[in-house]
């Protein structure tokens, strides 16, 4: 049963290749959703209190830290939630999956990842978030947050289909690793303060998350430069013998999305990363 929905997933992503989505784009759209993701990792709630006094136009609160698992000496620093968890966030925001859904902030990926592989196929993270939307003339609301009824909505678990524990990572043709090359190349001599330890999982390659992105990080490269450099990351190899993974789940949420919105496919996530395989490596 998971490897068909893994198939069904692999096949939404080669039909739907729009992740991203510009500021100026967004600004037509009509009725469109909102998700604040901002999130700091030196200050976790500093992003809540920003929402609390402004935000993209009805926009509801991802509340990153709150909508992780338990962390455990076997986990890594960013656990999936209980998927039940999850829903009733789903449902308390009423987040259909007939909406057009654009995330924002700095773990916009990772919302977009999480809704994707529950069957959201039209859900997008906006190219240099809010900046980007003010730049363009969007406007922001300051009056209180709206708060939603909640509505049932019909979702089912499919993230034990493409995410892959730390026992099956090595199984996989192509192992990739999304964290900046400082930190890839990091060593006992040059360690890198974000990771426990220094090193990188047994025969990945380095796809920086931001390599996705133009230089300034602003919008995401044009679909051709994009789909030819996540093809010389994975060289042949096919998207379902693929697995991404970066320091804690986060940014590997970039790559997958980056792989996606160019025709390529959804590869697997492991979410655990490089925070939960140093502890046992």
């Amino acid at each position: 049963l998971q490897f068909l929905y893994f198939i069904a997933f692999h096949t939404i992503s080669k039909t739907m290749p729009r992740c991203f989505i510009a500021a100026k784009k967004a600004l037509t759209l009509v009725n469109a959703r909102f998700v604040d993701a901002t999130w700091t990792l030196k200050n976790p709630s500093e992003g809540r209190e920003v929402f609390k006094t402004s935000r993209l136009p009805g926009a509801v609160y991802f509340d990153f830290e709150s909508l992780c698992g338990e962390i455990t000496d076997k986990t890594g620093r960013h656990p999936l939630p209980e998927f039940e968890k999850f829903h009733k966030w789903i449902e308390a925001c009423e987040l259909q999956k007939t909406d057009t859904i654009i995330t924002y902030g700095s773990a916009a990926a990772r919302i977009w990842w999480m809704l994707f592989t529950l069957g959201y196929e039209d859900v997008n993270i906006l190219e240099g978030g809010r900046p980007a939307w003010e730049k363009n003339g969007g406007s922001i609301e300051t009056t209180e947050p709206v708060q939603y009824k909640g509505k049932p909505i019909e979702v089912s678990n499919l993230w034990p289909s493409v995410t892959v524990q730390r026992e099956e990572v090595l199984s996989f043709e192509k192992i990739v690793d999304c964290r900046s090359k400082e930190r890839f190349e990091s060593t006992p001599e040059k360690p890198c303060p974000q990771d426990p330890k220094p090193g990188h999982i047994e025969g990945a390659v380095n796809h920086p998350f931001s390599s996705n992105f133009v230089e300034d990080g602003s919008e995401i490269l044009p679909i051709d430069r994009l789909r030819q450099h996540c093809e010389a990351t994975l060289s042949g190899v096919p998207i379902d013998n693929t697995v991404v993974y970066c320091g804690s789940g986060v940014t590997a949420c970039v790559t997958s999305a980056a792989m996606v919105h160019t025709g390529l496919g959804l590869p697997r996530m492991y979410i655990g990363s490089w925070s939960e395989w140093s502890k046992f490596n």
